[in-house]
């Protein structure tokens, strides 16, 4: 049951055993409390006989299972499937780790915990997991690229929980399906249409600039470095719903062009962090760099000091230097960048089309002759 149902029920318990007296005026707030007090025994019975009948629900749904579903290992993998689609299920996982993941993974403390589900059926197949688990089902009509994406999803899910035990500062930057970016061309466009200076700089090249962009080392003084003080301004005032009404007359003076004014509004009520240019997809994008850029074994030395921070988690995880990765990753944008043609090129054939018909026009009417 859930918790909006349990609150639903406590408070239909309260209603319909208090009667007519609970919309009475006179009653008093103590004797409402007493009253509520004395139907919690009722709820929690309430309440324990609908988690019983869950439980019993789902034992029910397993023991049905147990002839129809199989768990078996794909390399690393722990997969759990229907019988009659083992063979498939071994076939797409194995195809997934493989090209996506073996190279750059030797080890997973979580990849060991968990267990993938697996079905693609016409008919919609739930099977019932208890403990840690990601699912990868899909419908019949899905397409097999589709639901190689969704497995691809499930273990880069699973693999972000090693982080949240590993570098915790790594975890605390780039949150996010572990993975080769799906669109390199949407982290592009934010990086062009959102207005920062150091945004600007990161796309023209300027050493530093897009792993500052990035926030992968972050001060405070980092909001001077990245934005203008009429961007932070624009920052600032888009805290308006965060911040206190004690704070208000500090907000009317950053509105009027007062910058510092603005600069203590981020300081007070934003994580800079957060603040950074480019959101979690870019971090991510920076992470899956730095592993293909260290090959063999780099999933672990990414992960294997906790103390570590951002920076020495992907140079140590790539073997590289922070220039050799902001280039990488800069190069990777650029090459997803929207092709734009300049001129005429692309309708060339339209224009002839209509000086065609124009022209057809002409001769055989008066009214379309030159004079």
């Amino acid at each position: 049951m859930s918790r909006m149902r349990r609150l639903g029920v406590l408070l239909a318990l309260a209603l319909l055993g208090a009667g007519p007296g609970v919309l009475q005026a006179q009653q008093t707030e103590a004797e409402l409390m007493q009253r509520l007090d004395s139907l919690l025994p009722v709820f929690i019975a309430a309440n324990e006989e609908a988690d019983a009948a869950v439980l019993r629900h789902e034992a029910a749904l397993r023991a049905a299972q147990e002839t129809t579903v199989d768990t078996f290992m794909v390399g690393p993998l722990h997969v759990v499937a229907p019988t009659d689609q083992i063979d498939v299920a071994t076939e797409m996982f194995r195809k997934v780790w493989d090209e996506e993941f073996a190279p750059i993974v030797t080890r997973s403390n979580a990849i060991d915990r968990f267990l993938f589900t697996f079905s693609w059926s016409t008919q919609y197949v739930s099977i019932v997991m208890t403990g840690e688990h990601a699912r990868a089902e899909a419908r019949r009509w899905s397409s097999r690229a589709e639901v190689e994406r969704r497995i691809k999803a499930a273990i880069g899910n699973v693999l972000q929980e090693d982080l949240k035990e590993g570098p915790t500062q790594v975890f605390a930057w780039a949150r996010g399906t572990v993975g080769e970016p799906e669109d390199p061309a949407s982290i592009y466009r934010q990086l062009a249409t959102t207005p920062s200076r150091i945004g600007r700089a990161c796309l023209d090249g300027a050493p530093g600039a897009c792993w500052q962009a990035l926030g992968i080392e972050v001060e405070l003084e980092s909001l001077l470095t990245w934005y203008t003080a009429e961007e932070r301004q624009a920052l600032a005032l888009g805290l308006a719903s965060w911040v206190t009404r004690e704070a208000g007359h500090v907000r009317d003076a950053c509105s009027r062009g007062e910058f510092d004014r603005c600069d203590e509004l981020l300081a007070e009520f934003a994580d800079v962090r957060n603040l950074a240019p480019l959101p979690w997809d870019g971090r991510m994008a920076m992470v899956w760099v730095a592993l293909e850029a260290g090959g063999e074994g780099a999933w672990d030395r990414l992960v294997e000091d906790p103390q570590m921070t951002a920076t020495q988690a992907l140079l140590n995880a790539s073997g590289s230097s922070q220039q050799q990765l902001e280039a990488s990753w800069r190069n990777m944008i650029l090459e997803a960048r929207p092709r734009v043609h300049a001129g005429l090129s692309l309708s060339k054939w339209t224009a002839l089309f209509w000086i065609l018909v124009l022209a057809a026009f002409a001769m055989r009417s008066t009214r379309w002759r030159l004079a």
